[in-house]
């Protein structure tokens, strides 16, 4: 819910918080978020989480979890605009089926 704490793009405090640590990272880092940035379920893709997901991408991160939807949906690694790339993508999983 990084839109209730300044915005979720690259410059924002959810933004710069997401590049520094994995930045400081080492391998295997996840994000997690709220909206997910690609969904093939009824909320559909969604801004807020296209903006973290690039941050992640830039940021070499390797996975980008979300719920909101209230299904579970597992992505081959993506670009931030949605191409699939093995080689360069971000993995994406929607998983949301609640505790």
């Amino acid at each position: 819910m990084c839109a209730e704490v300044g915005g979720c793009k690259a410059g924002s405090p959810q933004g710069r918080f997401i590049a520094d640590y994995l930045g400081r990272a080492g391998t295997c880092e996840l994000v997690f978020d709220h909206h997910p940035a690609f969904s093939d379920g009824g909320q559909g893709d969604s801004a807020e989480g296209k903006a973290l997901f690039n941050v992640t991408y830039q940021s070499r991160g390797e996975l980008f979890l979300s719920g909101h939807d209230h299904n579970y949906q597992r992505f081959a690694p993506r670009l931030p605009n949605g191409a699939v790339s093995v080689s360069e993508g971000v993995r994406q999983f929607v998983i949301g089926t609640g505790g």
